[in-house]
C-alpha cells in the first residue's frame, strides 16, 4: 500500500494572518516562527501578521512566509500520520513549494532551507523590479493556439498546470500583446495575473546566474523521500542534480499538471495539500478527478476552544 504524498503549492498563496492561531496554540509552530525570525535578523511574524498586504506580497517576504507557513503544516501532519502508523513517502511542491518538498525530505535543514528561499525571493524581487514583466493564464484553449500566442507576441510558457490551464510569463509588453492575442482566440478566459514580475521564463536568467553563485555554497543531502522536480518531473536521488533542477527552475517552465500525473502513475492517489488555501485541490481535480486532495488548514492542529485573532 501507497503512503501519502505531500504537496506544497507557489507564491502568490499568501494570505494575510496565516500561522497566527498555530503560534497561539502550538509549541512546535512557535519553536519554528521564532527560528525564523532569528535565522532571518527581521519579524517575519510581524509582515505576516500585521503586512500590510502589499508589503507580504513582495517575494523577499512571501517566499519565506509560504516556506515558513508549510513547513510547520507539513511538519505536525506529518507527526499525526505516523501516529496513525502511516508514512509520507513521496513530496511535490510548484515552483517556490518545490523547495518546501526538498526540505521536508531531508534534503537541508529548516534553518538552510529558509536562508534559501529567503535568497532566492530576495534576488527575483531585484530583478523584478529592473525588468518589468508580467504574467498570464490561459484557460480552455488548445497547446497549439499557446504556441501561436507565445510565437507572436515573445511570451514565454512558465507553467503547465492544469490540460486546460498554462501561464505564460514574459516582458509586460509580450503580455500585453499577448492578452490581447489570446482574447481573440477559443480560450474560455484570459486573467492577468496580479504578479510583481515574470517567473520561470528567460527574464529571470540573471537571478539563475546568482543562485548558482549561492547554492555552491550550500551543501545538500540525499532525499530520504522522493521529490519530483518541477523542471522534468524526475526524483533525482543525487544532490548536485538537485541543486541545478533548482538553478534550472527559475528559466524553465513548471511542469505541474506531468508531475502529478507521474505521481498517480506511480501509484499515489492520497495527496495533502500543505499551505494556504485549496490552489492544488482544484488544479488536481482537472488533472485527474481520482486524486483525493486534503487540504491542511490550521483548524486541524489548533483546540476547538481557540479564537484566531490577528495582532
Amino acid at each position: 500500500m501507497k503512503g501519502v504524498a505531500f504537496i506544497f503549492p507557489g507564491q502568490g498563496t499568501q494570505v494575510l494572518g496565516m500561522g497566527y492561531s498555530l503560534y497561539e496554540t502550538n509549541a512546535t509552530a512557535r519553536r519554528y516562527f521564532d527560528e525564523a525570525n532569528e535565522v532571518l535578523g527581521y519579524d517575519l511574524k510581524k509582515i505576516m501578521w500585521e503586512g500590510p498586504e502589499e508589503r507580504l506580497a513582495e517575494g523577499r517576504y512571501c517566499q519565506p512566509a509560504i516556506y515558513v507557513h508549510q513547513f510547520i503544516l507539513a511538519t505536525l501532519k506529518r507527526e499525526m500520520l505516523m501516529v496513525a502508523g502511516r508514512e509520507v513517502d513521496i513530496a511535490l511542491g510548484l515552483s517556490l513549494g518545490e523547495l518546501t518538498a526538498l526540505a521536508l525530505s531531508g534534503v537541508y535543514d529548516f534553518a538552510v532551507g529558509l536562508q534559501l528561499v529567503s535568497t532566492r525571493g530576495q534576488l527575483m524581487q531585484e530583478v523584478s523590479e529592473r525588468k518589468r514583466g508580467g504574467m498570464l493564464a490561459l484557460l480552455g484553449g488548445s497547446l497549439e493556439e499557446v504556441r501561436e500566442v507565445c510565437s507572436q507576441t515573445g511570451a514565454e510558457m512558465a507553467n503547465f498546470n492544469t490540460p486546460s490551464q498554462i501561464v505564460l510569463a514574459g516582458t509586460i509588453e509580450s503580455i500585453w500583446e499577448a492578452e490581447k492575442l489570446a482574447s481573440s482566440l477559443s480560450f474560455s478566459r484570459v486573467i492577468p495575473l496580479k504578479v510583481s514580475g515574470a517567473s520561470h521564463c528567460s527574464l529571470m536568467e540573471e537571478v539563475r546566474c546568482e543562485f548558482h553563485d549561492y547554492l555552491e555554497k550550500i551543501t545538500f543531502k540525499i532525499p530520504k523521500i522522493p521529490v519530483i522536480q518541477n523542471v522534468n518531473t524526475e526524483m533525482s536521488d543525487d544532490p548536485e542534480y538537485i541543486k541545478k533542477s533548482l538553478e534550472d527552475q527559475l528559466v524553465s517552465p513548471v511542469l505541474w499538471c506531468q508531475s502529478m500525473r507521474k505521481a498517480a502513475a506511480l501509484g499515489w492517489t492520497e495527496f495533502y495539500e500543505c499551505g494556504a488555501g485549496r490552489t492544488l485541490k482544484g488544479m488536481a481535480k482537472q488533472i485527474d478527478p481520482q486524486l483525493q486532495v486534503f487540504s491542511l488548514q490550521e483548524s486541524e492542529f489548533v483546540t476547538s476552544d481557540h479564537v484566531s485573532v490577528v495582532a
